[in-house]
């Protein structure tokens, strides 16, 4: 997995740019056809999250709540949310 972490040399923008270009259409390749049961819906979600900890720099010592974490990243949709889209 390719590191985006919190380097001072590279924009909060031009990561969450590319953590949406190229992690998570990999993740969901083909989404809007699967049968997502709870474990899996849950399984991503910690992905993403762990992902996300992992561009801003933050540790799990931090206990920063993953609301913070994502109002952080620009207002970032859960990947539940993005399922659901991709079946629209």
């Amino acid at each position: 997995m390719p590191s985006l972490g919190a380097s001072g040399n590279i924009r909060l923008t031009t990561k969450m740019k590319i953590f949406n270009a190229v992690v998570i259409t990999t993740l969901l390749y083909a989404s809007e056809c699967w049968t997502v049961l709870a474990t899996d819906l849950t399984k991503l979600e910690v992905f993403q999250m762990s992902y996300l900890h992992q561009i801003h720099g933050v540790t799990r010592r931090d206990r920063l709540h993953n609301d913070v974490i994502l109002l952080r990243c620009k207002k970032q949709p859960t990947v539940g949310k993005r399922i659901q889209w991709n079946r629209l």
